[in-house]
C-alpha cells in the first residue's frame, strides 16, 4: 500500500511538471500539490490537503531576507493565537540560492516569542509552487481558504492579528495585491515610459514617495567618458540618500545625527509599515559631470528639499579600542585554507582566513561606541563568536582574550559624520 501511494505522487508531481503551469491569481484554486521536500517539521504532510486549515498561508522565503526571517515570530504567534485556524507553510524555492542544510540550521536555531521553537515547516528548493505564484521579492505571500481558494497574494505589511482575525470572519481587510514590475529596468530612467510604474518624471532632479513592486537599490549611469548623467536610487530611507550625497564610508557607530533631524531617517529593520512610509525614490539627470559634482547637486536636493546636510568632524570621542598582544600571532593568526565569511551571519559566527578588518566593521555595526582598530595586525586571522545577537563589554572581552585581542573603552581623535537639520526642513 505505502508503494503504491509513492507511485501515486510521483506520477501526480510528473504530471504537474509535464504541464505548462499557469500562474494562478487572486479568486483562483490551488491544486492538491504533492510535495516531498518538507523540512523543520514533525508532521506527516506530502501534499497541500494535508494541512487542514480554515485559513492557510504561504509563506515565500530566503535566507538572506531578514524580512522574512523577521516575520517568522509573528507568524508563529498567530498560529498560538489561533490554533487549528490559522496555519502557516514556509517556502523556500530553488531560485533563493539556499541549500537544505542551510534552511534547516536557521529554522532550528529560531525562537518564537515565547522562546519556543518555530512551528514552521518549510518545503526548501520548491520549483512547483513558484510556478504557480512567480515573484521577484521576497516576502511574499498567499493567502488561502479552507477549500484552497486564493484569498490574496500580498507583502509583509497584510501579515497582521487583525487581517487574520477578519478573514476568519469571512470579511475582506481590503488587501493590496503584491505585483512585482517584472519589466522594471533599473539601467533605464525611473518612470520613464512607465519603467517602475506611472510616469511621475517632472523635472530632471525627481523625489518620489515609496514606489511598489521595483525593489531598492542604487544605480549611476557615466557615458563613454567616465562622466556622470544619472543617478538612480529606488526605495531607500534618508540615512541611505545623505550617506551616498556625501559619499559616507564610515561604520554607522561614527555618524552622528542631530537631535534636531526627525527621527524616522534611521531604517527600521523588518518593519515594513515604516519602510513603506519613509522610504524614497530620487533620480538626477544631468548633462555630463564628475562624479563629485553630480554629489553636489543631490546634497543640494536633499537640502533643499528635506532640509538636510552633512559635515565631517574630527573630534576627541569615547571609543571602543581594539588592541592585540604577542600571543595574537599565535592564537588568531590563520591557519590558511578557503577564505570564509560568516561573522555577520544570525548563527555560527565565524571568520577563517580573513581580514581584522572585517571583525572592526562587524564591532561597529554592533557596538553603541566607535570602534579604533589599533592592532596593527596585517595578517589574515581565524575567529569565532557566540550566536547572541548582543553581548555584553565583558562577554566580548572574554571572547576577544582567547585569540589576545583586546577591546576597552578610551577616548579617541575620530572622524564622525554629522547630520544636521535646517530650521526651514520640510516636515518629513
Amino acid at each position: 500500500m505505502k508503494l503504491l501511494f509513492c507511485l501515486l505522487a510521483i506520477i501526480c508531481l510528473s504530471s504537474i511538471a509535464a504541464q505548462k503551469i499557469k500562474p494562478l491569481s487572486v479568486g483562483d484554486k490551488v491544486p492538491d500539490i504533492h510535495f516531498n521536500n518538507l523540512v523543520h517539521s514533525t508532521a506527516n504532510l506530502s501534499k497541500l490537503s494535508d494541512i487542514r486549515s480554515p485559513l492557510l498561508l504561504l509563506d515565500f522565503w530566503a535566507s538572506w531576507c531578514s524580512a522574512c526571517i523577521g516575520n517568522f515570530g509573528k507568524l508563529d504567534q498567530l498560529q498560538d493565537i489561533y490554533p487549528g485556524l490559522f496555519k502557516v507553510l514556509l517556502i523556500n524555492t530553488r531560485s533563493t540560492g539556499d541549500t537544505v542544510p542551510n534552511i534547516q540550521n536557521i529554522l532550528t536555531k529560531l525562537k518564537g516569542p515565547s522562546g519556543n521553537n518555530l512551528n514552521l515547516p518549510s518545503l526548501a528548493i520548491d520549483t512547483v509552487f513558484d510556478q504557480f505564484f512567480p515573484h521577484d521579492f521576497v516576502p511574499h505571500y498567499v493567502w488561502l481558504d479552507a477549500s484552497f481558494h486564493i484569498l490574496g497574494i500580498t507583502g509583509s505589511e497584510a501579515v497582521s492579528e487583525q487581517n487574520v482575525a477578519a478573514l476568519l470572519k469571512g470579511e475582506k481587510p481590503g488587501f493590496i495585491t503584491k505585483v512585482d514590475n517584472r519589466s522594471f529596468n533599473a539601467k533605464q530612467p525611473l518612470f520613464l515610459n512607465n519603467n517602475g510604474g506611472p510616469d511621475h518624471f517632472t523635472f530632471r532632479s525627481l523625489i518620489t514617495e515609496y514606489a511598489r513592486g521595483i525593489g531598492s537599490g542604487s544605480f549611476i549611469k557615466r557615458d563613454s567618458a567616465g562622466l556622470v548623467t544619472r543617478i538612480s536610487i529606488t526605495n531607500s530611507p534618508l540615512l541611505f540618500l545623505l550617506k551616498q550625497a556625501y559619499q559616507v564610508d564610515l561604520p554607522i557607530r561614527r555618524i552622528v545625527i542631530s537631535k534636531s533631524v526627525p527621527v524616522n531617517i534611521q531604517y527600521k529593520d523588518n518593519d515594513m509599515d515604516w519602510v513603506i512610509k519613509n522610504s524614497y525614490c530620487y533620480e538626477l539627470a544631468i548633462p555630463p559631470v564628475p562624479l563629485s559634482k553630480a554629489y553636489e547637486y543631490m546634497q543640494q536636493d536633499l537640502l533643499r528639499y528635506f532640509g538636510l546636510s552633512g559635515i565631517y568632524i574630527k573630534e576627541p570621542t569615547d571609543c571602543y579600542v581594539l588592541t592585540a598582544d604577542s600571543s595574537a600571532s599565535l592564537l588568531a593568526k590563520t591557519k590558511g585554507g578557503k577564505s570564509v565569511n560568516h561573522i555577520f551571519d544570525p548563527f555560527d559566527k565565524e571568520l577563517i582566513n580573513g581580514p581584522l578588518s572585517t571583525l572592526s566593521l562587524y564591532l561597529n555595526n554592533r557596538l553603541d561606541l566607535p570602534v579604533v582598530n589599533e592592532t596593527q595586525i596585517t595578517y589574515n586571522i581565524d575567529l569565532g563568536l557566540p550566536d547572541k545577537k548582543e553581548l555584553s563589554l565583558p562577554e566580548l572581552q572574554q571572547v576577544l582574550a582567547k585569540y589576545g585581542l583586546h577591546i576597552t573603552i578610551e577616548k579617541r581623535t575620530v572622524e564622525q559624520f554629522f547630520i544636521t537639520s535646517s530650521t526651514n526642513a520640510k516636515k518629513l
